[in-house]
């Protein structure tokens, strides 16, 4: 894919508050509706061309943190995007515009923890076990 359709890889963080045992599959509901909306939004159109997404949910097991007990879902998102997209304006998105999409997403009132950063290349490939 790298090669016929040309395109850079960037892998996305998408959070919401911790919840509770009992609101989790709620929450869960609610995260996969944004993320719906937020794959309908134009800059998401504009920019990805493809994505891999995972859900992951953590539990804070910390007896002295404040969220003690409480769960952490989140996605991981691995996005392909254009060859173009770090050298074009109107194609990259900021972590500050993906924190604002994602929020809006989520009809949250409140600005949710995103994390961005562009996935970087091995400097050797293997296919087959031989070195391309």
């Amino acid at each position: 894919m790298n090669e016929r359709e040309k395109v850079r890889w960037v892998f996305l963080t998408l959070t919401v508050r911790n919840t509770d045992a009992e609101s989790l599959p709620e929450t869960i509901k609610a995260m996969f509706k944004g993320f719906q909306r937020l794959t309908n939004y134009k800059a998401f159109k504009t920019s990805v061309k493809g994505y891999f997404r995972a859900l992951e949910v953590t539990k804070n097991r910390d007896p002295e943190s404040e969220s003690f007990g409480t769960y952490h879902p989140h996605f991981h998102v691995l996005l392909a995007v254009p060859h173009t997209y770090f050298k074009k304006k109107d194609l990259y998105i900021t972590q500050d515009e993906w924190t604002s999409l994602w929020q809006k997403a989520m009809k949250i009132d409140y600005k949710p923890i995103v994390h961005i950063q562009r996935v970087k290349p091995k400097e050797k490939l293997y296919r087959c076990n031989k070195e391309v």
